[in-house]
């Protein structure tokens, strides 16, 4: 779940998110360094990722349609943040 932990500071972060709505997969390009989390709308944890990739592919074929929250966290901080919409 969404915790209070980290600090929210939204930069100027080099990071896209596309396409967006979608419905079979999204594409991310982000800073190296940065670990992924998307949320749900109730605020659970449906995906991370913490590797040192840039670019990221997700099948989110099997997710429901609905509005999800993507964060890019670096050292505790939340320097990116996106609403996504999912549409099957």
């Amino acid at each position: 779940n969404y915790t209070s932990e980290e600090t929210v500071v939204i930069e100027e972060v080099d990071a896209k998110v596309y396409p967006n709505p979608f419905s079979t997969g999204i594409e991310i390009h982000k800073p190296e360094s940065s670990i992924l989390k998307i949320f749900n709308h109730l605020g659970q944890i449906i995906h991370t990722d913490n590797t040192n990739s840039s670019q990221l592919k997700i099948n989110t074929a099997d997710w429901k349609s609905g509005m999800y929250y993507l964060v890019l966290i670096e050292g505790g901080t939340i320097i990116f943040s996106e609403k996504i919409i999912s549409i099957k």
